[in-house]
């Protein structure tokens, strides 16, 4: 028959085995609770970098449809005839001849 040894004996052999548990299982509470921290920030991270992802996105689609209309009205208003029309319209004429001055560069 197996004979166990008693717990007086044990006691004394190990006086802080009850403190070395308690220490241990709290150490491994806390190492799961940051974990568990660590996971929750994580997906946190993850989500609010997809949302900022999305906005820039956006964000890029409003300034390429931007830049697609300011061509289209630069070269709306580059055409000559649009220009001979405005300039009609803002009471501009073609200079003659006797208008013109050349001006030489200064040696």
């Amino acid at each position: 028959m197996l004979k166990f040894p008693d717990k007086e004996k044990i006691d004394r052999k190990y006086p802080r085995r009850g403190i070395l548990v308690f220490v241990l299982l709290l150490l491994f509470a806390l190492t799961l609770s940051s974990l568990g921290i660590f996971h929750v920030w994580y997906h946190y991270q993850i989500i609010y970098i997809g949302y900022k992802i999305s906005d820039e996105s956006e964000r890029y689609q409003k300034l390429q449809d931007e830049n697609r209309k300011l061509k289209l009205e630069f070269a709306t208003l580059t055409r000559s005839t649009q220009l001979e029309n405005l300039a009609q319209q803002l009471g501009l004429k073609t200079p003659e001849h006797k208008d013109i001055v050349i001006i030489q560069k200064a040696k």
